[in-house]
């Protein structure tokens, strides 16, 4: 009887440690998802605001100047 209570402590025992690891490990998880979605947007963020020039155009401008071309 002792043995199987012995066997029952231990098996309740490593149980509740892997139940504890495996929530450790999903809010590990969730924490890394999180701060690496927070991180790409502001990394686009970034990008974005590098590919907006702060210069203002109209259409007037392409009609005296035309379409603009590139030169070899």
């Amino acid at each position: 009887m002792i043995e199987v209570l012995i066997a029952l402590f231990i098996f309740m025992a490593s149980s509740a440690y892997l139940i504890s690891s495996e929530i450790k490990t999903r809010v590990l998880w969730q924490t890394t998802l999180k701060s690496q979605n927070e991180q790409t947007q502001l990394l686009n963020t970034e990008r974005l605001a590098n590919t907006q020039d702060h210069v203002d155009q109209n259409w007037e401008d392409i009609a005296v100047f035309g379409i603009p071309t590139t030169t070899p």
